[in-house]
């Protein structure tokens, strides 16, 4: 019996199986020892066919008593790998025996030799999170048991992704993994990482992330427990240099690869370290930050943000994992945005977007650094979920028809309160008409409406109110209306948007007509000494109306001539009364807000005759129209239009290149009012 020595091969001649004495039986025996991991047994045959049998302890194996056997015919060599999860018999430690015949009766020797390759303990170093290790690996000789370099790692049972970092590598090598025994190699388990090709070596870096619910790379998912890697160096590169290091991320954790959760519109500040850029290839996934939240089974919309950064940054979401933490990984991502320089990130998702939909559960969030410094960034996600009447557990606020509801928009200099508060409407089947109001405003607001999702912003609406000052809002939408924005039954979205530093409190109304109801009607005008009285009927409760006059048929600029009147309960009579206007002889009523009162006022501050024609200046509310009218007399006045003038200032200015300032004869008379929104 010979006593195999680990990774020595042994050359030995069998002789021919006896027809009476039977099979003549090389004995070997090999010494597991208790740390012990992988030993694989090889029987190699060189001119003849042999067989082979291996036994733990006493007795001896042979074609009829044995753990495992191998009778393969021909030069086709027989091999044992026994693990600790082997079957029927685990590796563990101990005698082990293994016996050789040559099985052939045609009186041929046959001429093998045998192997123990045993693999303990100390021939697999065990990674730590986030700790790399170089290493240089010299080129793959079997015979030597040189070339392979293994690895373990324990996956955690609370890791969502475990990403497996090569770098500075310069060599042609394979790297493989498996997630148990036996070790991993060309026959067993996946290749993950090839670096090089047959003409020669590779220089760069890559990384293997395993996630929890996909099996990337060929491989399974991501699961707790030890995890094997082995890295080969081919024959035709000399000798292979690398760096070899683990990141797992979990939620929660404090370290690189920690998985910070986030709540519902609060921000998350944080610096994200700078890219490394050693010679041969990044330091993997130091740059980079990560971030989960999980979206409502309610949930419409989610913006996901990052801004205010030092730096430039990218930001990346998705559904699942893996997590955005390299190029393939990027490029794989639901969502990106990548704006250059320190410009905002912004992705919003809603329940209809394409091709991306956004939809309940875990999203992760990667924020990568493109600056070789670190960068300082604000990460926000702020989901709008429509409430469920209570008006306390949405950001999106139910609007019911005919009701109103008083708010104060946060303003935008609260930091993690966004400057937009949003509602939800529901237009029902039979409506002709949907108004949609904001009064009693302490701040400039604007109001913006969209039909369905994603919700309305200032660069994405249908409709919009953004009367300059502090004055109401008003939206009016019709079924048979001329412009592209028809009013259809179904969900309508509504945004009040702040540009105020400060709070500004507002009221809200949706209200609803249905094809039956009754039209405006101006049911009487009377005219008493110095009074002007108009009173109508048919409006709709709470819906803001407004008397609109005009100086004479030939002018198409109608005046907003009183306050914003709402309609009164349903089967009243609105009425109002003014001083009789010598300027005016037509009147209507319209729909929607009339001026404040006192911004309709104008302050002339010049009055000159130039030779480019007369000038007239006034100060008045910035964004505010007016007309300007001239008449050759004034009794009788014929008024005719000149211009229209705005100004985003409060200062305003016309002048009158016909004018002819000096000659007798050539007089005109002038009036600036202001038009109606």
């Amino acid at each position: 019996m010979i006593r195999l020595a680990n990774c020595v091969a042994y050359t030995n001649v069998a002789p021919p199986t006896n027809l009476v004495l039977g099979a003549f039986l090389d004995y070997y025996v090999f010494e597991v020892t208790t740390n012990s991991v992988e030993t694989r047994f090889e029987v190699v045959p060189l001119t003849n066919e042999v067989n082979a049998y291996l036994r733990r302890e006493l007795l001896l194996p042979r074609s009829d008593y044995f753990d495992y056997a191998g009778t393969n015919t021909g030069l086709n060599p027989e091999y044992f790998l026994v693990g600790s999860n082997s079957v029927p018999t685990p590796l563990s430690a101990g005698l082990w025996f293994l016996a050789v015949e040559n099985p052939s009766v045609l009186n041929r020797t046959s001429t093998y030799f045998v192997r123990v390759v045993n693999t303990s303990t100390t021939n697999i170093t065990r990674l730590v999170n986030e700790v790399c290790l170089d290493r240089t690996l010299p080129p793959l000789d079997p015979s030597n048991c040189q070339g392979v370099d293994y690895f373990v790692y324990r996956v955690p049972s609370n890791a969502v992704e475990v990403a497996f970092k090569l770098f500075h590598v310069d060599g042609d090598i394979d790297v493989y993994f498996t997630s148990n025994l036996p070790l991993p190699s060309s026959t067993n388990g996946f290749l993950a990482l090839a670096f090089g090709t047959a003409g020669g070596p590779f220089q760069g870096s890559f990384a293997a992330p395993f996630a929890t619910n996909v099996p990337p790379l060929n491989g399974p998912p991501l699961t707790p427990g030890d995890w094997y890697i082995a890295v080969v160096n081919h024959s035709n590169s000399p000798t292979a240099t690398y760096s070899i290091c683990v990141t797992e991320y979990v939620v929660g954790a404090t370290n690189a690869g920690g998985i910070v959760r986030l709540s519902n519109g609060v921000a998350y500040s944080n610096t994200v370290p700078a890219v490394g850029r050693p010679a041969l290839g990044p330091m993997p996934l130091t740059e980079r930050q990560f971030y989960i939240y999980t979206v409502s089974s309610n949930g419409v919309q989610a913006n996901f943000e990052s801004f205010g950064a030092s730096g430039n940054v990218d930001l990346f979401i998705r559904r699942t994992v893996p997590l955005a933490t390299e190029l393939l990984t990027e490029n794989a991502a639901d969502a990106a945005s990548v704006n250059a320089g320190t410009t905002n990130e912004l992705i919003v998702l809603a329940t209809n977007s394409s091709p991306v939909a956004l939809a309940p559960g875990d999203w992760y969030i990667s924020i990568a650094n493109r600056e070789p410094a670190p960068v300082n960034y604000n990460v926000r996600v702020t989901e709008y979920i429509i409430d469920n009447g209570t008006g306390t557990n949405g950001l999106v606020s139910r609007l019911i028809g005919g009701d109103c509801q008083s708010r104060t928009n946060a303003g935008t200099n609260v930091l993690g309160s966004p400057a937009i508060d949003y509602y939800f409407f529901t237009v029902t089947n039979g409506a002709a008409r949907a108004y949609f109001e904001l009064s009693g405003l302490s701040a400039d607001l604007t109001l913006l409406v969209r039909r369905e999702l994603p919700l309305p912003g200032l660069t994405n609406y249908d409709a919009i109110s953004a009367n300059p000052g502090v004055c109401e809002e008003f939206i009016s939408l019709s079924t048979n209306a001329a412009n592209p924005i028809v009013l259809e039954p179904g969900n309508w979205y509504l945004a009040v948007v702040s540009t105020n530093p400060m709070p500004a409190s507002y009221t809200i109304c949706a209200i609803q007509s249905d094809v039956g109801d009754a039209r405006l009607r101006i049911s009487n005008i009377s005219l008493v000494t110095n009074w002007l009285c108009l009173s109508w009927t048919n409006t709709l409760p709470g819906v803001f109306y407004h008397v609109q006059a005009l100086s004479h048929l030939g002018s198409s600029n109608w005046v907003a001539f009183s306050p914003t009147l709402p309609g009164p309960s349903a089967g009243l009579e609105s009425m109002w009364c003014t001083n009789r206007p010598d300027a005016f002889h037509f009147f209507r009523i319209k729909e929607g807000p009339g001026p404040k009162l006192l911004n309709t006022s104008v302050a002339l501050s010049c009055l000159e005759c130039r030779p480019t024609g007369f000038r007239a200046c006034w100060t008045g509310p910035a964004n505010q129209q007016y007309a300007v009218e001239w008449t050759p007399v004034l009794v009788p006045a014929t008024w005719q239009s000149l211009t229209n003038v705005t100004s985003a200032t409060t200062d305003f200015e016309f002048t009158d290149p016909d004018a002819q300032c000096g000659v007798p004869g050539q007089v005109r008379f002038y009036r600036v009012l202001p038009l109606d929104r």
